[in-house]
């Protein structure tokens, strides 16, 4: 699948393909829930004091938020490698690398109203 993604064939010939239009609106529809759900699991870890967890979850955000993006533009994503800067979300991972105790809920709900409201 990643050479077809890439269009680098290892050995022999491969045929070109693009990126599914029901696949594109699907994945970003499930992305974007994902994201979401793990925003809102973010926010409960931290009104509780788990702020392992609630970093956890906003992490894992912003790992789903650019699979929102690369589907809506049709980019097919091999791994994570460079995954955030690719979906221009360097901004908010320093905003979630930044946060901690207190300023975490605040950052949680910068991270929302950013990342899924692109």
């Amino acid at each position: 699948m990643g050479e077809l993604a890439r269009h680098v064939v290892l050995s022999g010939a491969l045929a070109r393909s693009g990126y599914p239009e029901r696949l594109a609106e699907a994945a970003t529809r499930r992305w974007t829930s994902d994201a979401g759900a793990s925003l809102v699991y973010a926010s409960a870890a931290t009104e509780r004091g788990d702020v392992s967890v609630a970093i956890a979850n906003a992490s894992r955000a912003l790992l789903e938020a650019p699979h929102v993006r690369q589907a809506a533009r049709r980019e097919w994503v091999l791994n994570e490698q460079n995954l955030i800067s690719s979906a221009g979300l360097e901004a908010e991972a320093f905003l979630l690398a930044k946060a901690g105790g207190s300023r975490l809920a605040a950052c949680i709900r910068e991270l929302r109203g950013r990342v899924l409201e692109r």
